[in-house]
C-alpha cells in the first residue's frame, strides 16, 4: 500500500476515536421527553398576620436545578419579598390581603428550557385584639314590665355568641345567642349571673363577665315586698312606691333585743299629679303580724298603727306616734 495513504487513513481514524470520546465526555441535551417533566408541587400558601413575619416555600420537582423563580400576575402583600433562587416567600405584612390572587412560574436550567406556572391565593388577617365584654351592669327590671338590654363585646372576629355559664335568668327572662335579655320578670329578687361570649375566630376566643340583674316588685295595684333576712338597725329605709292606694311592705326582723321604732319616709314629688301641695290626704300606716304561712301574707292582727294627715312629707315612728309635717 502507497504510504501516504497509509497515513491519511491512520489520521482519520485517530480523529475518529477523539470525536466518540468527547462524544462520551459531554453528551448533548437529551430530548425533552427524555427529561423528567418539571412540576410545581405547591398547592396552598399558608395565611397570615398583619405585623407578624411570614414564611411560606415555594416547590418544585423534575427539569434540571438549579430552579428559578419568578411572580407573573398580582401583587404581594407589602413587605413581603419572593427569593427568585430559593422560592422562599418571607417579611412581615404590613397591611391585610383578603385572598389575594398570585401567580408565580419557575423555570429550570436544561435546554431548552422548561416553565411551569400556578396560581395560588394569600391572605394576610388583621392584627385581632383580645376578646372582652365591656357591658358593667345591667339595668333592673319589675315584675309584670317588660323587660330588655343587650350586652356588649369588642374584640376577636364577629359575630359572638352569647350564654349564661354560671347562675340562672330571672323567670320570664331568656338571652338571645347574641347577647340580647328579653322578657316579662314573673317574680322579684336579684339573680348573680356569669355570662360567656364567644367569637368566630378559629381556634376560638371566650370571654365572660360576672353581673347581676335585679328585679324590683310591680308598683301597679297592690302590692307585696319580702325584704331579707334582718334588719340590723332597726330600721327600713328607702322604699320606693308609685301612687297607687294600698301598698303592702313585709319584712323579716330577724334580730335580738325588741323592735321599739319602724320608720317610714314619704317623700313629695311635686312633678307628679296627686303629690303637690295642698292635694294631699289621709295616709293610713299599719303594722301587722304574718299568717305564719311560707306566703308571709297579712295576719289581720294590728300591733300598731297611725293615722297621718300630710301635705308635704311625712316621717313616722311606730310605737310613738310622733310624726312630722310641713
Amino acid at each position: 500500500m502507497n504510504r501516504p495513504v497509509v497515513l491519511s487513513l491512520l489520521g482519520l481514524c485517530l480523529l475518529g476515536c477523539y470525536a466518540n470520546e468527547a462524544a462520551f465526555r459531554n453528551p448533548p441535551d437529551r430530548p425533552s421527553a427524555q427529561r423528567a417533566k418539571l412540576q410545581i408541587s405547591t398547592t396552598t400558601l399558608p395565611g397570615g398576620t398583619v405585623a407578624s413575619p411570614y414564611s411560606a416555600q415555594l416547590a418544585a420537582t423534575g427539569g434540571t436545578t438549579p430552579y428559578t423563580w419568578s411572580l407573573t400576575a398580582g401583587t404581594l402583600p407589602a413587605n413581603l419579598v419572593l427569593n427568585s433562587s430559593t422560592g422562599a416567600i418571607r417579611g412581615t405584612p404590613a397591611v391585610a390581603a383578603n385572598a389575594t390572587s398570585l401567580t408565580f412560574a419557575v423555570t429550570d436550567s436544561s435546554r431548552p428550557r422548561q416553565t411551569r406556572s400556578v396560581s395560588l391565593t394569600l391572605t394576610i388577617s388583621a392584627v385581632i385584639t383580645p376578646l372582652a365584654i365591656t357591658t358593667t351592669s345591667l339595668p333592673s327590671g319589675q315584675v309584670g314590665t317588660p323587660y330588655s338590654a343587650t350586652l356588649a363585646a369588642t374584640g376577636g372576629v364577629t359575630p359572638y355568641t352569647w350564654l349564661v355559664s354560671a347562675g340562672t335568668l330571672p323567670a320570664g327572662i331568656t338571652l338571645s345567642s347574641q347577647g340580647q335579655l328579653s322578657g316579662t320578670p314573673a317574680s322579684q329578687g336579684t339573680s348573680a349571673l356569669t355570662f360567656q361570649v364567644a367569637d368566630s375566630s378559629s381556634p376560638q376566643r371566650t370571654a365572660t363577665q360576672s353581673l347581676s340583674l335585679q328585679v324590683d316588685a310591680s308598683t301597679s295595684g297592690s302590692q307585696s315586698a319580702f325584704y331579707g333576712s334582718g334588719i340590723n338597725a332597726d330600721a327600713l329605709n328607702n322604699i320606693r312606691v308609685g301612687p297607687i292606694a294600698a301598698v303592702s311592705y313585709r319584712f323579716l326582723a330577724n334580730h335580738t333585743g325588741t323592735l321599739s321604732q319602724l320608720h317610714f319616709y314619704l317623700i313629695v314629688n311635686a312633678s307628679k299629679p296627686g303629690y303637690n301641695a295642698g292635694t294631699g290626704g289621709t295616709l293610713l300606716i299599719q303594722l301587722e303580724t304574718d299568717d305564719g304561712t311560707a306566703a308571709h301574707d297579712p295576719s289581720g292582727v294590728v300591733m300598731g298603727s297611725v293615722c297621718v294627715v300630710c301635705w308635704f312629707s311625712l316621717k313616722c315612728l311606730l310605737g310613738s306616734a310622733a310624726r312630722e309635717t310641713s
